[in-house]
């Protein structure tokens, strides 16, 4: 095992490092002798650590971003259900108001489960249409306008990529768990 974990450890050896330095800390690890062999993975681990580490953080940086980033995104358009005033939420030919349509679009989005990746996607499975009646949801403004939801939370999340909404820190309460 430890002969395993040393010849993966050397493939992330930062480049500045001398080669004999990596050939030699190859022999030691191939070596049967068991204090040998951990003076071996001492040696690579010391050698590798500040590159394995950047490159440790960045990838989980990048991953957390990511997902977090897309939960942001799905939080927010809830929020701009939920933080406007006048807006009518209809679905199956009912009226509700903006709470309401936030409760239940946080709903719909904790039984999606695993198909909402992204906020597209939480798009397309929660927030366009009842999964029972087929029928598509649809936003009334106070000014009586109404607009099918797909249409207005695609705006709302071109406006929030672009920064004009500001997609704030997750409400544990509220968000997918």
């Amino acid at each position: 095992m430890l002969h395993l974990l040393a010849s993966r450890t050397i493939g992330v050896v930062n480049a500045d490092v001398q080669p004999g330095t990596i050939t030699m800390a190859k022999r030691l690890a191939s070596s049967q002798r068991r204090r040998t062999r951990r003076i071996a993975l001492m040696l690579v681990l010391a050698l590798s650590w500040p590159m394995a580490a950047v490159t440790a953080s960045a990838t989980n940086a990048t991953t957390t971003l990511n997902a977090l980033s897309e939960s942001a995104k799905i939080q927010a358009l809830i929020s701009t259900v939920e933080k406007s005033e006048g807006l009518v939420f209809i679905r199956n030919g009912s009226a509700h108001d903006p709470a309401q349509a936030a409760s239940h679009l946080r709903l719909k989005w904790k039984n999606a489960g695993k198909r909402v990746h992204t906020a597209e996607d939480f798009i397309r499975y929660c927030a366009t249409g009842s999964s029972l009646s087929g029928k598509p949801y649809q936003i009334r403004f106070a000014d009586g306008r109404a607009e099918q939801s797909a249409v207005y939370f695609h705006a709302q999340l071109r406006l929030i990529e672009a920064g004009q909404i500001k997609a704030g820190p997750i409400n544990a309460r509220a968000a997918k768990p």
